[in-house]
């Protein structure tokens, strides 16, 4: 059985299975991801290409979708059972042709397969087992960051991948990519950790961007570079 949302302009269904009382407040208040969406809709331009990692149920693909349009938009989900509720809420919010994949991004190029835990309230899943309670472990493929970044050539790439952001953007992300709009989850690493990251943001040019940033959800840019 499903559930169904109106909120942002779109209309999310979502089966019982991944429902919970905190995840329906959020997706009935038209709360849910609003930090997100709303800086895809400040940053992101009609000549971007998206990469969403982390695509939960597809509300971010589809804010990004309908600028992009779907052949300009790739969503990476860890979830296998989540993949079946982006593709159809992308449909059902007229977003076509979008590349919808199922694996999980990790930072090192060696791993070919990782173990993810899944548990009913979709939005705690995780690469790490402690950060997802009540879960059941599965074996996902491994979706190397700076791999996907050169198949798909994205400009911009959304994230929200429960703790191993720490992890990807350690990577010499090309030059192409000039916006990055990320989820920080500061409840799962410490200060000094998020310290190294916008250390590391920093080093390669990028810089803070306080519109569209609120709270966790921030926002880091640098200089448009055409794709080679």
């Amino acid at each position: 059985m499903k559930q169904s949302f109106t909120f942002g302009g779109m209309n999310i269904a979502v089966r019982s299975m991944h429902l919970t009382p905190k995840i329906i407040q959020a997706l009935a208040s038209g709360h849910y991801e609003n930090a997100e969406r709303n800086a895809i809709n400040i940053h992101v331009t009609p000549d971007d290409r998206v990469l969403d990692l982390g695509g939960g149920i597809g509300c971010t693909g589809i804010v990004a979708g309908k600028i992009v349009g779907g052949k300009n938009l790739i969503i990476l989900e860890a979830n296998n059972d989540l993949v079946v509720e982006i593709s159809e809420n992308l449909i059902t919010n007229d977003v076509v042709g979008a590349t919808v994949l199922h694996g999980a991004v990790v930072a090192d190029d060696d791993i070919q397969q990782i173990s993810f835990f899944k548990s009913k309230g979709f939005w705690a899943g995780s690469l790490n087992a402690g950060n997802a309670p009540n879960s059941c472990e599965i074996k996902v493929a491994a979706r190397p960051i700076l791999q996907l970044i050169s198949q798909f050539k994205p400009t911009v790439i959304i994230c929200d991948t429960e703790g191993i952001e720490t992890e990807i953007f350690q990577a010499a992300i090309p030059d192409h990519v000039w916006l990055i709009i990320l989820e920080l989850h500061p409840n799962l690493y410490a200060q000094d950790m998020i310290k190294a990251l916008f250390d590391r943001l920093s080093q390669m040019q990028f810089s803070y961007l306080p519109r569209g940033s609120r709270g966790a959800d921030v926002c880091f840019g640098r200089k448009k570079t055409p794709i080679a």
